[in-house]
């Protein structure tokens, strides 16, 4: 996503600049370093419901497909009795399950741990 579109700044597109990879991560960085912290809540809100709307009218527009393997992967850990399976993403919550649902994969009673929950990859997987 543009970064002018909200906070009338421009992003750094290399996540490796980054400390933290993940969307909330990110976001926080660039308040930071952009001395938008007064609002920060709030910028954060409007940035990701900016963000979640325009996932959803690519979504719309384009076929999404999961990484080859992937659903019969997932489906035969399902039936194993004793596998527990998370997700973990440095996405947004409402994001990876608009993607995981349109790539026709069933997430269905599988936990996910997300940027949502933090904004370290870490954090996100201990959590997991």
């Amino acid at each position: 996503m543009n970064g002018t579109m909200f906070l009338n700044i421009t992003i750094d597109n290399n996540w490796s600049n980054y400390k933290y990879t993940t969307d909330a991560g990110i976001l926080d960085e660039i308040i930071t370093q952009n001395r938008l912290q007064e609002d920060r809540e709030m910028n954060h809100s409007n940035v990701k419901a900016k963000f979640i709307e325009l996932i959803a009218k690519y979504i719309d527009t384009h076929q999404v497909l999961p990484v080859k393997g992937a659903v019969q992967f997932i489906s035969k850990l399902r039936a194993i009795k004793n596998v527990t399976i998370t997700i973990a993403t440095g996405g947004w919550k409402e994001s990876a399950k608009m993607k995981l649902k349109s790539a026709g994969i069933d997430y269905n009673g599988i936990p996910i741990a997300s940027s949502s929950d933090h904004f370290s990859r870490t954090e996100i997987m201990k959590l997991s």
